[in-house]
C-alpha cells in the first residue's frame, strides 16, 4: 500500500515557480530544525503551491486583512515543511539500503515524462531548479516514505468491524440516484420575447408531438426535425441522465414516464423538448462487498494520518525547532 498524501509536501518547490528573490534572501533561513535551516526559499515556494491549488493571489504588500492572512498561511506551511524535515532527518538515521538506485530509476522516468534530458532541464529551469536539486527531492521523498511505512504504515490495523461500521455510516456515499436514458427532439426559439416565433416553435413542436403519437418511430423525428446540434444527429441522444441533474420542468416529467413514453412540448430558455424515455435504472446501494477495497483505503489514510500527526508532534518534543521567520 503507497501513501502519497506526503510527496506533494517534498516535491512543492518542483512544481511552482517561486516569487523572484535576492539571492540574500533564497539563503535566509526561516526556521532551525536540530540546527538544520528551511530558507525562505522553500516556504516561499510551498505557499505558492498552496495558493495555486486553492485558486487563491495572495500579494506580498498587500495590507490589512489579506496581511494578516498571508502571514498565517505562512507559519501553517512553515509548520508543515518543519514536519517534513523532522521525519526526513529521522529517516535517515535508519541508513535504508537501495535508496540511491531508487532515485536514479525515478530520475529517470522523470527524463522520459519530459521527452528527453534537454527537455526536463528546460522545464526546470523555468522554476529556478537543476537537475540536482530534483534528485535531492526525490531522495528525500524516498527516505520519508521509507521511514514511515516502518514506523507507521506496517502497524496499521483494520478490523471487519471498523469496515462495516463505515460502511453503514457513510451509505449516501454509496447510493446511486435513479436514472434514465432519454432522446429528445428540440425546436429552437433564440428570441422569446417575440410571440410570432414562440408560437411558430410550439405549433411545430406540437405537430412532431402528433407524429409520435402515430407511431412514427422517435430516433427518426429527431434525425429529421431536431435543432439540437449535440444530440441530434446521434438521433436525439441524450446519454444517461441522473435525477436532479436537469432543471426541474424538465427532470419532473422525465422521473414520472415509464419507459416508451414521450413528453409533451416542455418549453425552457432553449425552445421546446419533446422527450422520450428509453431506458430506466432505479436508484441502488452498492453492496459492502464491492466497495469494501475504497473503504480499506479510506480508513488506512486517515488511521495514517492521525498515527504520523501523533508521531510527528513526539519529534518535535524531542527536537530543537527554533522560528525566525519576520
Amino acid at each position: 500500500m503507497h501513501y502519497r498524501f506526503l510527496t506533494i509536501f517534498v516535491f512543492i518547490s518542483l512544481i511552482f515557480p517561486s516569487l523572484v528573490l535576492s539571492n540574500q534572501e533564497r539563503t535566509t533561513p526561516v526556521a532551525l530544525v536540530n540546527g538544520i535551516p528551511i530558507q525562505k526559499y522553500d516556504l516561499t515556494c510551498a505557499l505558492e503551491a498552496d495558493q495555486a491549488r486553492s485558486g487563491t493571489i495572495m500579494i506580498g504588500s498587500a495590507k490589512g486583512k489579506i496581511k494578516v492572512s498571508i502571514r498565517r498561511a505562512s507559519r501553517k506551511v512553515l509548520d508543515r515543511l518543519i514536519n517534513i524535515e523532522l521525519l526526513y532527518q529521522e529517516g535517515l538515521k535508519h541508513r535504508f539500503t537501495g535508496l540511491s538506485v531508487e532515485t536514479e530509476k525515478r530520475y529517470q522516468r522523470e527524463v522520459m515524462k519530459a521527452g528527453g534530458e534537454e527537455e526536463l532541464t528546460a522545464a526546470l529551469a523555468c522554476n529556478t531548479t537543476v537537475q540536482q536539486d530534483l534528485k535531492k527531492s526525490i531522495f528525500r521523498n524516498l527516505v520519508i516514505n521509507r521511514y514511515l511505512e516502518k514506523t507507521v504504515y506496517s502497524h496499521i490495523s483494520i478490523t471487519d468491524g471498523e469496515i462495516r461500521e463505515y460502511y453503514n455510516r457513510n451509505l449516501s456515499r454509496f447510493t446511486t440516484s435513479e436514472s434514465v436514458r432519454a432522446r429528445q427532439v428540440l425546436i429552437r426559439v433564440w428570441a422569446w420575447k417575440k410571440p410570432e416565433e414562440t408560437e411558430s416553435a410550439l405549433s411545430k413542436a406540437m405537430k412532431i408531438h402528433k407524429e409520435a403519437s402515430t407511431g412514427v418511430d422517435f430516433k427518426e423525428l429527431a434525425l429529421k426535425y431536431s435543432e439540437d446540434t449535440y444530440g441530434g444527429t446521434r438521433g436525439g441522444e441524450m446519454g444517461l441522465i441522473q435525477k436532479g441533474s436537469m432543471p426541474r420542468v424538465i427532470d419532473s416529467n422525465l422521473f414520472a414516464m415509464s419507459v416508451g413514453e414521450y413528453t409533451k412540448p416542455i418549453k425552457t430558455r432553449l425552445g421546446y423538448h419533446i422527450i422520450q424515455i428509453t431506458e430506466k435504472t432505479p436508484s441502488s446501494v452498492r453492496s459492502l462487498d464491492e466497495v469494501k477495497d475504497h473503504i480499506v483505503v479510506r480508513i488506512r489514510n486517515s488511521k495514517a494520518k492521525a498515527m504520523i500527526s501523533r508521531h510527528v508532534a513526539e519529534l518535535r518534543s524531542k527536537s530543537k525547532v527554533e522560528v525566525v521567520m519576520k
